[in-house]
């Protein structure tokens, strides 16, 4: 059931958040790379929930999680995560669409998000969906690794 998001859930969320990076950056991140901690990532949920913008789809446990928060002259897609067992039944295309939705709803667009550079699954992904590459917006992650920056303008 996809649903906004509650301080209930945001322990559940943490755990899917850190269990699908560690999966699916495994072979980006070198092996003495940081890991996210269950702490961090329940605090960055929490700030998510206390702005009322998060949303899970839970069966009842957490399966997907997306957030959206308001960023300078549009919005920003925050961590649209998606159990790897789950991957390709249509979750993180339904989050998507509702974050999408929700930023044009709200007058918060362009609306935009950071994936990691060598993240080709996810590039392609929303590269699909009609986002846009940002070539001038880069940030350094953890040493040699960069995310990129894309934007959404509402139409596809």
């Amino acid at each position: 059931m996809l649903r906004p998001m509650t301080s209930a859930d945001v322990v559940g969320v943490a755990r899917l958040h850190r269990a699908t990076v560690l999966e699916a950056f495994g072979g980006i991140f070198p092996p003495e790379a940081p890991k996210p901690t269950l702490d961090a990532l329940a605090r960055r949920w929490g700030g998510i929930v206390d702005d009322g913008l998060g949303w899970v789809v839970a069966e009842p446990d957490p399966v997907g999680v997306v957030g959206l928060t308001r960023e300078g002259d549009g919005s920003r897609m925050e961590s649209l995560y998606v159990a790897p067992s789950r991957w390709g039944e249509g979750i993180g295309s339904r989050l998507a669409d509702l974050v999408e939705t929700e930023a044009g709803r709200r007058g918060w667009l362009p609306l935009r998000l950071w994936v990691l550079e060598e993240n080709r699954r996810s590039r392609d992904w929303y590269e699909a969906r009609g986002w846009e590459h940002e070539p001038e917006q880069r940030r350094t992650v953890w040493g040699p690794i960069d995310a990129v920056g894309y934007r959404f303008r509402g139409t596809r």
